[in-house]
């Protein structure tokens, strides 16, 4: 379904997530312009709170790492056995660099992640980059650090990518819920929404 107001796509109940609009009603609500700007979507919320705990996981891990305490530095082991989701996307590592390092390195990574998260709750289009962006970099890192293992078992370059590809997959969910507050018209539109308006237009002008 979309919406009449703005050509959203509604995909849950009646109410637009991105004005507002009631398709049911078929009035729009009574609010600010302010308030409708500023509008963000449940999904932005789950989402960024999703990526907030998993930074808050990461940086009592490597906390653990850098003060060698085994509790807190094996605690994403939970979510491999449990959860049989890979440990990797916890930490940041480095062929041939001191353990002590690469969880100063992680501490900095976990800080700076749940900065981002604050900024794309902020709607910050350079936060939401940058968090794609280091998403992005972190995979290339985890294929390079485990080049060894792939080169004898090309089938886990699968394994080792699905926490990063998940994360995209979530960053996309955002992209297109509340996508134009990331960049305006630059966001692309869903494929329903183009072609509603192009149908529009072709049965506007046989009319005249």
């Amino acid at each position: 379904m979309t919406c009449k107001k703005c050509e959203s796509r509604i995909n849950t109940g009646t109410k637009c997530f991105q004005c507002g609009y009631d398709v049911s009603k078929g009035l729009p609500p009574v609010h600010s312009a302010a308030k409708t700007k500023n509008r963000r979507s449940p999904a932005l919320f789950a989402v960024t709170g999703l990526f907030i705990i998993l930074s808050v996981f990461m940086l009592l891990t490597n906390i653990g790492i850098v003060f060698r305490i085994p509790g807190l530095s094996s605690i994403t082991l939970f979510f491999t056995f449990i959860m049989r989701i890979s440990a990797s996307i916890f930490y940041v590592s480095f062929m041939g660099i001191p353990w002590i390092i690469t969880g100063i390195i992680g501490l900095a990574v976990a800080i700076f992640q749940i900065i981002l998260c604050m900024g794309i709750l902020g709607l910050n289009k350079q936060a939401f980059n940058i968090y794609a962006g280091l998403t992005a970099a972190r995979a290339i890192i985890q294929v390079i650090g485990s080049l060894p293992i792939l080169f004898m078992y090309p089938a886990n370059i699968l394994t080792n990518l699905m926490p990063f590809i998940l994360t995209g997959l979530l960053l996309f969910v955002i992209y297109k819920t509340d996508g134009k507050y990331f960049g305006g018209g630059k966001i692309s539109e869903p494929i329903s929404v183009i072609r509603a308006r192009q149908r529009r237009e072709r049965e506007a002008k046989e009319n005249t």
